[in-house]
């Protein structure tokens, strides 16, 4: 995110997702396990890609990383903006 999203919606006036809210414990929850600490992230992901939406804000995607897979993060996002009209693609390199 810092390499690619942050610097092109700085660029361009758009908001990002900022990550899990520094008030959830992290080392806590990292202690559990990785894969909740995954879950918990996703989650906040979720609501907040939701709420764009909900709120009517334009979405923008600018691809995966170029040859690199796809990550679970991305393409969760993916499949939440699926059919919004407000969604729109803008790859990059």
């Amino acid at each position: 995110m810092s390499q690619r999203v942050i610097p092109y919606a700085e660029k361009n006036g758009y908001g990002y997702y900022p990550g899990t809210p520094s008030w959830v414990p992290r080392q806590t929850i990292g202690k559990v396990s990785q894969k909740g600490l995954e879950r918990i992230d996703m989650s906040f992901n979720k609501q907040w890609i939701n709420h764009q939406m909900k709120a009517g804000n334009r979405v923008v995607d600018i691809g995966e990383i170029p040859g690199m897979p796809a990550s679970k993060f991305y393409n969760m996002e993916r499949q939440q903006v699926s059919g919004y009209s407000n969604y729109f693609r803008d790859p990059q390199p």
